[in-house]
């Protein structure tokens, strides 16, 4: 392929992928509210009575926390409710600060 080629396919791509995130960025702000609003309802999620676990809150908050500050401040109150509970550990916070400068 030509140099000209390459460029198109790498813009086209890249216009592609930026749609998808700026999608994902929408659903994951409206799944945050969500969760939030559940908290505020029902109390902090455990699997006995919302039926999921850790692992799945925790891979949830990591991926909401990336996209702004004001989302991932959300994602650090949750986090606090949950040590309240013994749910997430301080390193927590931290990990989610590191990845966010990665």
């Amino acid at each position: 392929r030509s140099l000209a080629v390459n460029h198109a396919v790498r813009k086209r791509n890249y216009i592609k992928t930026n749609l998808i995130e700026d999608a994902q960025r929408v659903v994951d702000s409206i799944n945050l509210q969500k969760l939030v609003k559940l908290i505020d309802e029902k109390g902090f999620p455990n699997f006995e009575e919302h039926g999921f676990e850790f692992t799945e809150l925790s891979a949830l908050l990591t991926h909401q926390a990336m996209y702004s500050d004001t989302m991932f401040l959300q994602v650090v109150d949750i986090i606090e409710l949950g040590r309240e509970y013994g749910i997430f550990t301080k390193s927590f916070v931290g990990f989610l600060a590191d990845r966010r400068l990665d």
